[in-house]
């Protein structure tokens, strides 16, 4: 998939990703990401499911990968940044970094944890190891670092 951000829509205080990455922001920048999981969620947001609390319940189910790159639209960013208050990506960042959580059997079964993360914590590399000890119903945060989750504004409002 190809995609442009639209850094003309991003609102006051969010930067271009490339700017995020430390290039100028007069740089022509690509930037190649890969990915194992790929959630759609087309549709509105409504006031009492504001879109961190969409965005948070979908980034549960990722897996070993330990990030996430989320890409909307701009009416999205917008409402990110004006109702609900994240005056930058990386306030959003560390807002998902803190408070998406899965149940550790919903983490070891996925197929992705398993064959890359599992022989981790077998060999004692935390926190996969510690991970694989607790009960099944333990939460655990799969995306502590909040630098490894970027957003990328792309498209036109669609509102």
């Amino acid at each position: 998939m190809t995609i442009a951000e639209n850094e003309e829509a991003l609102p006051e205080g969010w930067k271009p990703l490339h700017v995020q990455m430390g290039f100028k922001p007069e740089d022509s920048v690509l930037t190649i990401l890969s990915g194992w999981n790929f959630v759609n969620s087309s549709g509105n947001t409504v006031e009492h499911y504001a879109p961190q609390y969409m965005m948070r319940d979908y980034m549960g189910i990722l897996a070993a990968t330990g990030s996430a790159t989320l890409i909307m639209d701009p009416s999205v960013a917008v409402q990110l940044h004006d109702t609900q208050g994240f005056k930058s990506k990386e306030a959003l960042s560390e807002w998902l970094s803190k408070n998406v959580r899965t149940r550790a059997q919903t983490y070891w079964g996925n197929a992705i944890a398993a064959a890359t993360v599992g022989p981790l914590g077998r060999q004692g590399l935390e926190p996969y190891a510690t991970w694989q000890k607790v009960s099944n119903d333990t939460l655990i945060n799969q995306l502590p670092n909040p630098d490894r989750i970027r957003t990328i504004v792309v498209g036109r409002d669609t509102e």
